[in-house]
């Protein structure tokens, strides 16, 4: 759901300023009508201030998700488990979730 007023009103048009694309554009992302390259999934991890292990699961739930087959399902590529074995399987994460998880 999109924040319509308060403290998160306004974060999807700050996300397009970073990523230098139009609100349009992140509205699409967010209905999964549209998808980031790569370089906007690292802008929009700066943007939401993550971690850098935050953001290396960021972009491992990118890749699996491009991904053609589900290679990337295997525990080999998803690292961040070693930080911390809490973290989500990763058949379990969507990107879009996480993006909701932020407000945006």
């Amino acid at each position: 759901s999109f924040p319509g007023a308060g403290a998160m009103r306004g974060r999807r048009l700050a996300l397009a300023k970073k990523l230098g694309c139009q609100t349009s554009f992140v509205s699409l992302v967010l209905t999964d009508r549209s998808h980031m390259n790569e370089d906007m999934i690292y802008a929009t991890a700066e943007f939401l201030k993550m971690s850098p292990q935050e953001t290396e699961f960021l972009m491992c739930i990118y890749h699996r998700e491009k991904a053609a087959t589900n290679s990337f399902d295997t525990p080999v590529f998803w690292p961040m488990r070693a930080f911390d074995p809490a973290w989500p399987q990763p058949q379990e994460t969507k990107f879009l979730k996480i993006l909701d998880s932020y407000g945006i």
